[in-house]
């Protein structure tokens, strides 16, 4: 999110603004020259708002106009540069603010909203502009709204809970003062805040909300935020095309107007990770990754990880992944940030430990997952389960990991999160199979399987159907092939044509088609489109 810095615009809608904007351009003076820049910028225009802020930061005679540009340019700063540029200029305002009480409200929420720094801090210093705005007043509305809505957010970071009413607060006093730029009202926070609370459809409202008044309003600036946040959504929730769809929109518009989103890259990347495109995921992250520590942008390196992290987790490089995930979780813990629900890295990382047999490591974050647990984190509660399960199959309490595991997966009902209930069902029908349990255990990993491949989580639903071949029967049918076998029915299903598959197995056309007759018959198929429709067996996560 980013600074109300005492942003008045007239109704975004009305043909007016684009107008407003030139005749405030046409007729320059220090004031004159911020609220043209602010116009700009948020009709998609960065660069130009930029040079003329500046221009106005240069002629300002007095504290006020000083401090409003430069607290714009921090707005601007943060989405074209990143985070430590925005820091700078409000940190600058801040000295210049004198002992106005008002000014000061505004510098301290413009940090709160924009500084990279941990969350104690943050919160400090939102709860510093209420403070100097004083209970008798609620001008100015800007600010006192910015500030409530960000001592809502770093006490969630913070591990203290959403305070709803700290936001219906906000969103009543939003009402009363002229309209915000998009990404400064509640509802942008409502969205991004619900979904860390795991309250998805009323996140999904909120954000479409916004996208909606962003195309109406013409503030395009706004888009590329918005989008980042519906994509991270849908990956949580499971419509990976939709995410994908978000993302692509986003980064468009990303490069149309200048302002970059992070939620944008992360989503994507993330996203092309659970369809089965790793390497695609892994270039993605990389790029964003070393243009994220360049600009020092820690929060963002962490997102970056977590994207990175899962990709490794995927196709079983539990080193990578772990490296990854537990650096992304020193910086969240830098940070300050306490509440695992949002950046949801613990369960992937205790994952990666225990393939790694690093279980006392694995213990301490399942550990901070239930003291989320405790204070009422439903994901929390799901992922500490599945967790615990986890390292009790690891230690060969396979009893106590089923129970785990069970009592986990009643806890997924409450969630929207179909991939993260299939994964667990996964680890539960593993261990069911281990105990002796076989006929649960195939229920349960059958159950996995049609969940991935409904899903389109090709790689996951190839590790369901190699639990299922440990069971025996035709579900693991796969795992009779021969290498050379599972590589023609791999270059089959992907839809090659048995021309293409010898020149790409330097062999010749009848013993592919050999080759083909003995795929069918081992797993009881008619015809290539039944071939392409099963997952074949990428690289299997070892046996749990």
């Amino acid at each position: 999110m980013h600074a109300g810095e005492g942003a008045q615009l007239p109704q975004h809608n009305s043909p007016s603004w684009p107008s407003a904007a030139h005749h405030l351009i046409c007729r320059p003076s220090s004031r004159r020259r911020v609220a043209a820049a602010r116009y700009l910028f948020h009709l998609g225009d960065p660069g130009k708002a930029r040079s003329m802020v500046a221009a106005s930061l240069e002629s300002s005679p007095d504290e006020f106009g000083r401090v409003s540009a430069m607290l714009l340019l921090a707005t601007i700063d943060y989405w074209t540069e990143g985070s430590l540029a925005a820091a700078r200029w409000c940190e600058q305002a801040l000295q210049e603010a004198g002992a106005d009480q008002l000014l000061l409200a505004r510098c301290h929420a413009a940090l709160a909203d924009l500084a990279p720094y941990d969350a104690a801090q943050l919160l400090e210093h939102a709860r510093l502009a209420v403070e100097l705005i004083g209970p008798e007043r609620d001008d100015p509305i800007d600010a006192l709204t910015n500030a409530l809505k960000n001592v809502a957010y770093h006490e969630l970071r913070l591990g203290h809970g959403l305070s709803l009413p700290l936001l219906e607060r906000a969103a009543a006093l939003e009402k009363r003062g002229a309209p915000l730029p998009v990404l400064e009202r509640v509802g942008m926070y409502l969205g991004m805040l619900l979904r860390f609370a795991g309250q998805f459809a009323d996140a999904r409202r909120w954000l479409l909300q916004m996208r909606e008044c962003a195309q109406d309003e013409g503030d395009d600036s706004a888009l590329p935020n918005i989008l980042g946040h519906l994509a991270l959504l849908e990956c949580w929730a499971g419509d990976y095309p939709g995410a994908l769809a978000y993302a692509a929109e986003g980064l468009e518009l990303s490069v149309r107007t200048g302002v970059g989103s992070p939620s944008v890259t992360a989503a994507q990347t993330l996203a092309e990770a659970h369809v089965g495109n790793v390497e695609v995921a892994r270039r993605l992250a990389f790029v964003a990754l070393a243009h994220d520590e360049a600009q020092g942008d820690d929060g963002d390196v962490a997102c970056d990880l977590r994207s990175l992290g899962f990709a490794d987790l995927s196709v079983g490089d539990w080193p990578a992944a772990a490296e990854h995930l537990l650096r992304a979780l020193s910086i969240a813990d830098e940070l300050g940030v306490q509440e695992p629900a949002i950046l949801r890295i613990h369960a992937d990382a205790v994952e990666a430990l225990v393939g790694l047999g690093r279980l006392a490591e694995a213990e301490r974050l399942t550990v901070d997952l239930e003291r989320s647990r405790d204070r009422g984190s439903l994901w929390a509660q799901a992922m500490a389960g599945r967790c615990r399960g986890m390292l009790s199959a690891a230690a060969g309490d396979l009893p106590a990991a089923a129970t785990a595991l069970a009592a986990s997966l009643i806890d997924h009902q409450g969630l929207a999160m179909p991939f993260e209930e299939a994964r667990t069902r996964l680890w539960l029908g593993s261990v069911l199979r281990r105990a002796g349990h076989r006929r649960e255990s195939r229920l349960e990993l059958t159950g996995a399987l049609k969940a991935f491949e409904r899903l389109g989580t090709p790689i996951y639903a190839a590790r369901a159907l190699a639990e299922l071949g440990r069971l025996g029967g035709r579900a693991g049918g796969h795992l009779a092939l021969t290498v050379t076998e599972r590589r023609v029915a791999e270059l089959v299903g992907a839809g090659r044509t048995n021309t293409e598959v010898a020149a790409a197995l330097f062999v010749g056309v009848r013993t592919v088609e050999s080759h083909l007759g003995r795929i069918y018959r081992k797993l009881g198929l008619r015809s290539r489109t039944e071939l392409a429709r099963l997952p074949m067996i990428g690289i299997a996560a070892p046996a749990p």
